[in-house]
């Protein structure tokens, strides 16, 4: 774990080395630069690409290094956190993973994959404008603002009213990865919320890889949640 930290330590203070652009002049030539007034919508479309593929071909890979010493920053950190946390709580395999304790945490872990999700796009697009990623004629990023206003309360919605649901019906604490037991009917719902967890383990991975903390986050939480909740019902429904 402290590898991992002091690598994201490092490629983080190498980024801030690294210019932005191999050629700033240009790069503020091309940010004055707006299509005419008179262009009809394909060739400001046809302007747009343009812009995008010359201002792509100045591009360094300043952010590429910030973004991967942030993930391994974060990896470290939560591999830090788990020692410590098993530290006071140890485990002696993996069959002693279990769930939260009680049904509130539960309810409450599920708030934070929908928060970590609209301050990654908030967090996406504000990135998009200070790297200038975006034509100064555009307005991606109050798209983007609205959307996350409008959408962060039914996505929060969805999800206490899913954890509520399960909630009813889960029996905590439980288990994550209890033996399966093939003759009893619970046998469904492991299936199920394990290929759940996977997926969104799949996701975290893939977030890792594209460079995007609060997502990889918001995955893991998800995948934790899924696993919960299948073995909160597998305990109650267990023969």
């Amino acid at each position: 774990m402290a590898l991992l930290v002091v690598s994201g330590a490092a490629a983080i203070a190498w980024s801030y080395v690294i210019p932005a652009f191999s050629d700033e002049s240009e790069m503020q030539r091309l940010m004055s630069t707006w299509p005419p007034d008179t262009a009809t919508p394909e060739q400001r479309a046809r302007f747009t690409r343009d812009w995008h593929a010359q201002m792509d071909g100045l591009r360094t890979p300043k952010w590429q290094v910030l973004e991967a010493g942030v993930i391994l920053l974060t990896l470290g950190v939560l591999a830090a956190a788990a020692g410590l946390l098993l530290r006071r709580r140890p485990i002696r395999s993996w069959r002693g993973l279990s769930t939260p304790r009680h049904v509130a945490t539960f309810i409450a872990l599920s708030l934070v994959p929908p928060v970590l999700l609209c301050l990654g796009l908030i967090v996406d697009a504000v990135n998009l404008f200070y790297r200038y990623q975006l034509p100064p004629w555009g307005d991606s990023l109050a798209i983007v603002f609205f959307s996350v206003l409008g959408g962060l309360p039914f996505l929060v919605g969805i999800c206490v009213v899913l954890a509520a649901v399960h909630a009813a019906a889960v029996r905590f604490p439980a288990p994550l990865l209890a033996p399966v037991r093939w003759t009893s009917p619970a046998i469904g719902i492991q299936v199920i919320y394990g290929l759940a967890a996977l997926f969104w383990l799949g996701l975290a991975v893939l977030m890792a890889i594209e460079g995007d903390p609060l997502f990889m986050l918001a995955a893991l939480v998800s995948a934790y949640l899924a696993a919960s909740a299948g073995a909160g019902l597998a305990r109650r429904f267990m023969v």
